[in-house]
């Protein structure tokens, strides 16, 4: 896998003979050789050991493009530069070795063995073809080459080793869905014969649900007769109380006529008897008024009461005596006054407004 990007313009690809020279090599020796051919983790690790020294340059060392980049946070730097920054280590030699010194010199002895061509059996192979792709010192490329191998025999066997866990997941699986599957199929005979008992249990109830839809369809007719029965008698029964009804509404009608000739009748009479008494009134008060005339009566000053009064007067002791009904009446009873006023032409004087409420409060 080349450094940069795959599609990135200033990466040579694998067996492209336009790479960069190599620091130290005189270009008209003979042709460079190609840039190697890097695993992913290699790059990546390049990349970030470059990002990470990349603030600490000095501004002038710092080629253009990568002056912007290297003002990004750490954590933006590797993945947002990492186009720029592989460009730049394979087409600038004299910004690598400046890199490479800053990398060895974090590095420690690590560094120092690459740098002398040997690799610890113990260290990262990533690491190592990282320092060594950067430092080149003689034989990097089969430092470079070895790691790689390292790392693409690594994933191999951790991809071996996942699929070794996938098959022993899905044996895994394999095994207890059988066992779930003989428990289910155990499960399944259980049930299979609870459903049948439960079938047979149903289809006895079933006898006996037609027995009972049987019998209730034959009440049902009944009923159904029973109540057209009782709904013709329902209906003779209105018809009867209409007929009933309208005999009753004409009878009120005749009733209401009859009251109505005999109001007007009534009205008639009253009205002759009321003609009859007028006239007979009239007539008293012409023969009166005549009687009047014809005797040329003067009017009086006083009354018989009027000479009663004056004779009793002064001795009130010979007064008749008042009946046992009225010597029992109390003097405030008003059936006394009521004997007094029913006397002709008698005389009724009042003492004020309290004898009128006392005797007559209402």
């Amino acid at each position: 896998m080349p450094l940069t990007e795959p599609y990135d313009d200033h990466l040579p690809e694998e067996g492209s003979s336009d790479a960069a020279p190599e620091a130290g090599v005189d270009p008209g020796v003979g042709a460079p050789e190609p840039e190697p051919t890097l695993p992913e983790p290699v790059r990546q690790r390049i990349v970030a050991l470059t990002a990470a020294v990349l603030p600490g340059l000095p501004a002038e060392e710092v080629p253009v493009p990568l002056r912007r980049v290297a003002k990004f946070a750490p954590n933006r730097r590797a993945r947002l530069g990492a186009p720029a920054i592989a460009a730049q280590l394979t087409g600038d030699p004299l910004f690598r070795q400046r890199v490479t010194a800053r990398v060895l010199a974090d590095a420690g002895d690590l560094g120092a063995a690459v740098v002398e061509g040997t690799a610890p059996a113990a260290a990262d192979p990533v690491e190592v073809a990282a320092l060594a792709y950067l430092a080149r010192p003689r034989g990097w490329r089969e430092l470079v080459e070895a790691s790689g191998a390292a790392v693409r025999a690594e994933a191999d066997s951790a991809v071996v080793a996942e699929l070794v866990r996938e098959a022993e997941q899905r044996a895994a699986r394999a095994e207890h869905d059988r066992a779930v599957a003989r428990v289910e199929a155990e499960k399944l005979r259980d049930e299979l014969a609870r459903v049948r008992e439960e079938l047979g249990q149903l289809r006895e109830e079933n006898r006996q649900l037609n027995r009972t839809l049987r019998e209730t369809q034959a009440r049902e007719r009944r009923a159904g007769e029973l109540l057209a029965t009782e709904r013709g008698r329902a209906a003779r029964a209105a018809a009867d109380a209409d007929a009933e009804l309208r005999r009753a509404r004409a009878r009120l009608a005749e009733a209401e006529a009859a009251a109505g000739v005999a109001r007007a009748s009534a009205k008639e009479a009253r009205s002759v008897d009321d003609a009859r008494l007028w006239l007979l009134l009239e007539t008293i008060g012409q023969a009166a008024v005549g009687l009047r005339r014809e005797l040329a009566l003067d009017p009086v000053d006083k009354l018989p009461a009027d000479f009663v009064a004056d004779a009793f007067a002064d001795n009130p002791a010979a007064a008749p005596a008042a009946g046992p009904a009225a010597r029992a009446r109390d003097t405030d009873d008003p059936a006394r006054l009521d004997q007094l006023l029913a006397l002709p032409r008698a005389h009724l004087v009042v003492d004020g407004y309290n004898v009128t409420k006392r005797g007559f409060g209402e």
